[in-house]
């Protein structure tokens, strides 16, 4: 039988041409310290740290595919978004202002 390279995406399903869906075990920490820098610089930035995890998720499941139906807290993806936040709040790269996360 043909398995999948090992390049980190699954080939299950083309959501668009030329695109691939990823398994959350697949992201390295760059790519979820991205979604939540995404998430913070929106133009409604997240209310809290619930908030911005939920906004971080659905960010990569719009921009690389990740794939999830439900984000569970204490998940793959939660705990993944939870360290990527605190990375960036500790290294100053997120701040809390004005009772909202924001990048800068």
């Amino acid at each position: 039988s043909l398995r999948p390279a090992r390049t980190g995406l699954r080939p299950r399903d083309r959501p668009r041409r030329d695109a691939t869906r990823r398994d959350a075990k697949d992201v390295p920490a760059p790519l979820w310290r991205r979604a939540v820098l995404a998430a913070c610089a929106a133009e409604r930035p997240p209310a809290d740290a619930n908030a911005a995890v939920r906004a971080a998720a659905k960010w990569s499941q719009d921009q690389f595919g990740l794939e999830f139906v439900r984000l569970r807290g204490g998940g793959t993806i939660d705990t993944a978004l939870r360290a990527a936040l605190t990375e960036l709040l500790t290294a100053g790269q997120v701040r809390e202002q004005a009772g909202k996360l924001r990048t800068g």
